[in-house]
């Protein structure tokens, strides 16, 4: 079998035509994908089908687990993560976060405070117990008040919705260093 054409045989800031965006402009190149610039600044990702070189060390994906009872903002959140390399696993209640956690520990918790029985600073301290792992409270509550309950029970950080998606990575990838 013929192998595939290098993505890194394409330059950047070259003119092509995708059929699904029209003309674009390449504008990086790199092994998550190829970034392209449409007319009226559209931009789009094309993500790369590659496989690593031989010898090249493949890094381990961080894990996320995402608590949140509202299934549109779960999947958001889980879609979101995933397209930036996060390996993710979802609850929606605070025994199924207790199931996922007794199978497999994430490196980091996103967890809402409202929550059907158990609420978020309930499984917030539960967690901070028992085990060493950094806590980010996302949720509707948007007081100062609630933000110190949230950071008393144990979280590190707390970001009200609806998430800023730039401020959702960068609190996730600084808190898995």
């Amino acid at each position: 079998r013929p192998a595939a054409p290098s993505l890194f045989r394409l330059r950047t800031d070259r003119l092509c035509t995708i059929r699904t965006l029209g003309p674009v402009r390449i504008r990086m190149i790199s092994r998550q994908g190829i970034f392209v610039a449409g007319l009226y600044q559209r931009v789009a990702i094309i993500p790369a089908l590659l496989r690593p070189d031989p010898g090249e060390s493949v890094e381990k994906k961080q894990r996320v687990l995402v608590v949140d009872d509202e299934a549109a903002i779960r999947e958001m959140l889980s879609e979101y993560l995933d397209s930036h390399g996060f390996e993710v696993m979802a609850a929606d209640s605070g025994k199924t976060m207790r199931e996922l956690l007794a199978k497999q520990v994430p490196d980091v918790v996103l967890l809402d405070v409202n929550l059907p029985g158990e609420d978020g600073l309930t499984l917030a301290r539960y967690v901070r117990e028992r085990f060493d792992l950094p806590i980010i409270m996302v949720t509707a509550l948007d007081q100062p008040s609630d933000r110190v309950k949230g950071l008393e029970a144990g979280a590190d950080d707390f970001l009200t919705k609806p998430v800023n998606d730039l401020a959702l990575i960068t609190r996730v990838r600084s808190l898995v260093r």
